[in-house]
């Protein structure tokens, strides 16, 4: 029995393929190991090998769970290829992938080692490339870490939401169209002065209801997935860019990366929203993982980014946030 069968107990689903099935195992299997160590701020390390950021304990545990799945599924036959922030991209043996797993293991270890809620186990499925865009992407697995719910966008049919070994299928959005105080939004301020990115959001915050912020865009973005709020933002990578000479970074800021909410991109789109860049620009071709010759990750694959439900109100989103850029001006 191959390992993707042996998934197929307690989370086969008939309108979800083999590659599918599998990537269900591994965010089950990289949950499991990471909970027993969930609320300790343990390091593994100060630094990750190819990324300059911290590695907890439970980010490494993450990490050898997704080693030992994939190890097992090349046994079987099976020719899956994974990155994820500490690894970099793994090709199985030969070098030839018919699907790459773009994966982040644990999406707000920082939430995870102080024990809060918010943090999540998040990947999509690519067919095999090196060079894989954000319109490869052909399914994406979200599962918030502390809870029992797991959600999965398949490219062309919908997203679903599996609970208790059940699965129903999630509506498309219904809210409104326009700004108001029944709106609420979402934000990623990490390493950016408060300052400087308050005068940018201003004119939005005076025509919603109210904002919150942590440090995990997964799960940002899956609140939307969820009916919670309706807008989610993260302008850092357009910030840095705009206004290099102000004293916006404290100097360890870190821009969004697609594998944080590459999933969500597919499963917000698959419920009828709308998602740019902070410029608008479509993020469709942008590849989903870039790298330098070092092999450390590239700042080329850095993005901003504006999600909403609706295309109306992503387009008044985006006028209010141009109006709070040219503030800075």
């Amino acid at each position: 029995m191959t390992v993707v069968e042996r998934s197929a107990d307690h989370l086969t689903k008939p309108e979800f393929e083999e590659q599918v099935l599998f990537g269900l195992l591994v965010s089950q299997r990289i949950r499991d190991s990471v909970m027993p160590l969930y609320g300790i701020k343990e390091y593994s390390s100060l630094q990750s090998t190819i990324l300059d950021d911290f590695v907890y304990r439970l980010d490494s545990a993450a990490e050898e769970a997704i080693g030992i799945s994939f190890s097992e599924v090349w046994e079987s036959g099976k020719l899956y290829g994974y990155v994820t922030e500490d690894q970099g991209l793994v090709l199985p043996p030969g070098g030839e992938a018919e699907y790459i797993f773009l994966i982040d293991p644990v999406d707000g270890s920082r939430i995870a080692q102080i024990g809060a809620e918010m943090s999540c186990v998040t990947m999509v499925g690519v067919k095999g490339t090196s060079f894989g865009t954000f319109e490869d992407i052909e399914f994406g697995i979200t599962q918030p870490i502390k809870e029992n719910q797991i959600f999965v966008g398949v490219k062309g049919n919908g997203v679903y939401e599996i609970e208790n070994g059940q699965t129903k299928k999630v509506e498309p959005f219904n809210s409104p169209e326009h700004l108001d105080r029944s709106i609420s939004a979402v934000y990623q301020p990490y390493g950016i002065s408060l300052e400087y990115q308050g005068r940018i959001l201003d004119p939005l915050l005076k025509e919603i209801g109210f904002t919150l912020t942590y440090p995990c865009d997964s799960y940002y973005a899956l609140s939307l997935i969820r009916g919670q709020n309706e807008v989610h933002l993260n302008l850092i990578k357009r910030i840095l860019a705009d206004y290099p000479e102000l004293p916006i970074s404290y100097g360890y800021a870190k821009p969004l990366y697609p594998m944080d909410i590459a999933a969500a991109w597919l499963m917000i789109q698959e419920l009828a929203g709308k998602i740019t860049d902070a410029n608008g620009n479509p993020l469709d071709t942008n590849f989903l993982w870039q790298f330098n010759e070092d092999s450390s990750w590239s700042a080329n694959n850095q993005i901003s980014w504006v999600a909403a439900t609706n295309p109306k109100l992503h387009e008044e989103v985006l006028m209010k946030l141009q109006e709070g850029f040219n503030r800075l001006k």
